[in-house]
């Protein structure tokens, strides 16, 4: 994440830059120190949407990868989401909190019972690394390089021109948290 005036700039140079809300924090230390590039903090009432592009149309094969630092945990925050009022049984890509527990959560599709729950907690004001990917079954979850959890889903691919939320989903979910490098990846 860099910034200027409140978006959240592609350094892939595929265009695909975030409008930021106006109340979140950019411009703050990512992870790695002395980097120019910066990271964006989410206050709990903040997010940032990426609008539909081609190349964010993900199929259904996805990686999400970023780097994390909560504040607090908040309920369900959500840190990356894409179609966040899906249809069951269609791709509802979301990386986020599960309850306020610590642990993280992977939704492939709209149905809660389906979600993949990381079998570790957070801690919290300390950089994660998390990496969340599907391939069309299983889903997994990846926490400082480690896998933290394996689910088999199966979901109906619309391909969707959805966007992409980073801090929040629509409708709320508002991530209380640094987030720094998020990256996108598909194969459509």
């Amino acid at each position: 994440v860099s910034d200027r005036a409140h978006t959240l700039i592609d350094l892939s140079g595929h265009g695909n830059c975030g409008i930021d809300d106006g109340n979140s924090y950019l411009g703050q230390r990512g992870w790695l120190p002395g980097d120019p590039d910066t990271a964006a903090t989410f206050g709990g009432q903040s997010g940032a949407t990426v609008p539909s592009s081609r190349n964010l149309v993900v199929g259904n094969q996805v990686t999400i990868e970023l780097w994390l630092k909560e504040r607090s945990e908040a309920f369900n925050a959500v840190y990356v989401a894409k179609n966040g009022a899906c249809a069951a049984n269609a791709e509802c890509f979301q990386v986020l909190n599960h309850l306020s527990d610590g642990q993280l959560e992977f939704r492939v599709i709209a149905d809660p019972g389906s979600a993949l729950v990381s079998n570790g907690s957070l801690s919290a004001s300390q950089w994660h690394y998390v990496v969340a990917t599907y391939d069309g079954s299983p889903a997994r979850l990846y926490v400082d390089g480690a896998l933290v959890g394996s689910r088999a889903i199966t979901m109906t691919t619309s391909n969707a021109a959805h966007p992409w939320s980073i801090g929040r989903r629509a409708g709320g979910y508002v991530a209380d948290g640094t987030l720094d490098e998020v990256a996108i990846y598909g194969t459509e």
